[in-house]
C-alpha cells in the first residue's frame, strides 16, 4: 500500500470539517478501529510444525549400547551414518562409527561433515481474490451522496482496500530420504487483505502422520473461508501428503459458496500453486 488507510481515513475526515473532525479524533484514538484498519484482521493464518518418523523408534547400531535385547537384528538408522559404519566395520585401519548423541547436530549436507538431512519445499495453497467491480465502492459513492466534489479524498482508501488480494501456503522440511525429521507449514507471502473492511481470509492448518509405512508420510489438512468485499463467502477444505524426499501429493480439495453449497473441485499444481483457490467478487 502506497500509505496507511487509517491515516488517509483521519486525514480525510478532518478535511471536511465540523462533526467529521470531530470522528476523526474519535476514531483516531479508538483502538478497535485501529485494528480493524490492520492487515491483522484481513488474513488470518494458523502455522503447523511436523514431523513423521518410525514410530518405534530409531534402529541403533549394536555398538552404542542403546537396545539391551541379545537378539535385536535391526541396525536401520540414518542411511549416510549407516554407510559409514559399514566402512568402518569392514576397514582394518577405520575406527568404529562415534555414538552420534556425543556429536554436534548437522542438518545441511556438507561434504566436510556428511550432515544427515536435506531441506525439501513445495506450495499447498495460493489464493488469489480479483479487484472487485466498482460497484462495491461504497465508499467513494457515500461521500459523493455528502459531500460532492470532496468525495474524492477517500477515493485512495478504496484503491489500498479493495484492490487483488493474494496468499501462499507452504510446505518447507527437513528429510534423510526415508523420515522426515521435522517440518513447518504456513503463510509464505500476502498481498493485499489489507483491512477488516476489504478482502478477508482464513486458513487453518492440522496434521497426522499418514500410514505406517517408509517412507515415511505426513498428511496436512486445510480448511477456512474467503470473503471478498461484497456478498461471497466462499469455503473451503482440501488436504496434501507430504513425504521424505518426494514432491507434496494432493489427496482431496474443495470449495464450495455458502449461498449454493454445491463443492467444486480445487486444482492441484505441485510446482507452482499446489491447491489454487480463485475467487472472484
Amino acid at each position: 500500500m502506497a500509505a496507511l488507510p487509517l491515516v488517509e481515513v483521519i486525514t480525510a475526515l478532518v478535511k471536511l470539517g465540523g462533526k467529521f473532525a470531530e470522528k476523526a479524533l474519535e476514531l483516531a484514538l479508538d483502538p478497535t478501529f485501529n485494528e480493524s484498519l490492520s492487515p491483522s484482521a484481513g488474513l488470518t493464518v494458523t502455522p503447523l510444525i511436523f514431523s513423521s518418523i518410525e514410530q518405534e523408534g530409531r534402529w541403533k547400531v549394536k555398538d552404542w549400547k542403546f537396545s539391551t535385547f541379545d537378539s535385536e537384528e535391526r541396525q536401520l538408522t540414518n542411511r549416510i551414518l549407516a554407510d559409514a559404519h559399514a566402512a568402518a566395520e569392514s576397514s582394518k585401519t577405520s575406527s568404529p562409527l562415534a555414538n552420534p548423541a556425543n556429536a554436534p547436530v548437522n542438518f545441511y549436507p556438507s561434504v566436510g561433515t556428511g550432515a544427515a538431512t536435506h531441506r525439501a519445499f513445495g506450495p499447498l495453497l495460493t489464493i488469489k481474490v480479483d479487484k472487485p467491480p466498482a460497484k462495491y465502492n461504497f465508499i467513494a459513492a457515500a461521500l459523493q451522496a455528502l459531500q460532492g466534489s470532496q468525495a474524492g479524498a477517500l477515493v485512495s482508501i478504496y484503491t489500498a482496500l479493495f484492490e487483488e488480494a493474494s496468499a501462499q501456503i507452504t510446505a518447507d522440511w527437513q528429510h534423510d530420504g526415508l523420515e522426515i525429521c521435522g517440518g513447518f507449514a504456513g503463510l509464505t507471502k500476502a498481498t493485499g487483505f489489507g483491512s477488516v473492511f476489504g478482502h478477508r481470509a482464513n486458513v487453518q492448518l492440522s496434521g497426522t502422520v499418514y500410514g505406517n509405512y517408509l517412507p515415511a508420510s505426513y498428511l496436512i489438512g486445510m480448511s477456512g473461508y474467503v470473503n471478498p468485499v461484497g456478498p461471497k463467502y466462499v469455503e473451503f477444505r482440501c488436504a496434501a501428503v507430504v513425504q521424505a524426499g518426494k514432491p507434496i501429493q494432493p489427496l482431496w480439495g474443495q470449495q464450495w459458496d455458502r449461498d449454493t453449497g454445491n463443492p467444486a473441485d480445487l486444482n492441484f499444481d505441485p510446482k507452482r500453486t499446489g491447491f489454487n483457490l480463485s475467487v472472484t467478487p
